[in-house]
């Protein structure tokens, strides 16, 4: 049975989209199979591996989640277009991606207004879960209904965040949802912890929200994530920095970070 993690932060910008994309790739580089879910509206988890509506026309996740059930894993994405041979080509790393686009805003109000829908993600990724040893889903800013439908479907939640007060702000909301109203309906989701990137060792910052965190009484991970300019350029390259640079400092903090989160939780070992 694969592990399904929702990367959460009602802060934006903190490195959601980065973190699914650069752990689901070093996971994919130990051997595992990797599914990644793009639910976020800005749809740029498929945008940087290459997909787009031009070069891979079908099902996105806000058709999936159109239909009320399904009896068999919807499809998902293993390669795209190359834009100069127009061959299929795998995507990077040998992720697979479930993509979306904007329009996954308007399903997912639509959704808010049904009863039961909330489940509906959870009911699509239990298809999946036999088929992948882990399921990444990324999550829009905010804890609104695509972050709630994506913490209600995952065994784990890891919270990427900046070493900045506001996005510690934002990973201490996110551990008071999951408390307070998640583990009603989810009782088995834990938070894993929360991912510091962007880091700086010449920043005080970094230090600041270490401390934060101990008081707000919240797991980090040990890794932390360089802070590195050509990481958001990766995308351009329809790759990964993972992939791009896995000699780099940003590189092997992913690869470091893929490693503990195997033995971790094929250890079963709490936070």
């Amino acid at each position: 049975m694969g592990q399904v993690i929702a990367l959460a932060n009602h802060k934006g910008g903190v490195g959601k989209t980065t973190g699914t994309a650069n752990l689901g790739a070093a996971l994919a580089q130990l051997g595992e199979r990797v599914l990644l879910i793009d639910a976020d509206p800005q749809a740029n988890l498929g945008e940087a591996f290459g997909l787009d509506d031009d070069t891979a026309p079908g099902l996105r996740l806000e058709d999936i989640l159109a239909v009320e059930t399904w009896s068999e894993p919807p499809q998902v994405w293993d390669s795209r277009v190359d834009p100069d041979s127009g061959e299929p080509i795998a995507l990077a790393g040998g992720v697979h991606i479930v993509p979306c686009t904007d329009a996954l805003a308007t399903t997912s109000a639509s959704l808010a207004l049904e009863d039961g829908s909330e489940q509906r993600l959870r009911d699509i990724v239990d298809l999946y879960r036999q088929r992948y040893d882990w399921i990444l889903i990324d999550t829009p800013p905010g804890l609104g209904v695509l972050s709630s439908m994506a913490m209600l479907a995952a065994d784990w939640v890891i919270v990427p965040a900046r070493p900045a007060d506001f996005d510690i702000n934002g990973a201490v909301k996110v551990a008071d949802l999951l408390e307070d109203e998640i583990v009603e309906f989810n009782p088995d989701v834990q938070l894993l912890g929360v991912l510091i990137g962007q880091v700086d060792r010449r920043w005080n910052l970094s230090h600041d929200t270490r401390s934060a965190l101990r008081q707000a009484d919240i797991e980090r991970f040990d890794v932390e994530i360089p802070f590195a300019v050509r990481v958001g350029s990766a995308p351009r390259y329809s790759a990964p920095t993972v992939v791009l640079e896995p000699d780099s400092r940003v590189g092997r903090a992913y690869q470091r970070l893929a490693r503990d989160l195997v033995a971790r939780l094929a250890a079963e070992i709490p936070a």
